[in-house]
């Protein structure tokens, strides 16, 4: 596997008739699936004084939420340490908030 791809061949329903004999498309295989409890997404786990963890929502705030993290695909991360359930967190741009927090570090410690 020294390409970027590979060809094969795989037996596909087409009932629908959507592709058509020599059509090349791209797939995606799972070689292992696992359930979590809790799960949050990648994009949303920031570093922060050597502890990685999320940004979670309390009132018109965001406060950084050091977590203890487990397996990992590519789209989310196993949490092993507990955040409540349904608790809000930032999902995307969450750098932004890092930023914040490490400018405000950095003028206090002047």
């Amino acid at each position: 596997m020294n390409e970027p791809y590979q060809l094969a061949r795989v037996e596909i329903n087409n009932a629908a008739l959507d592709l058509s004999p020599g059509m090349l498309i791209e797939g995606h295989i799972a070689i292992a699936e696992f359930d979590v409890p809790l799960a949050v997404s990648n994009e949303s786990i920031q570093t922060l004084a050597g502890k990685e963890g999320i940004f979670i929502q309390e009132g018109e705030t965001y406060v950084f939420t050091p977590l203890t993290l487990g397996r990992k695909d590519k789209h989310y991360t196993e949490v092993l340490s507990w955040v409540a359930t349904g608790a809000r967190y930032v999902t995307e741009n969450s750098y932004l908030l890092k930023a914040d927090v490490e400018k405000s570090e950095a003028e206090h410690s002047h």
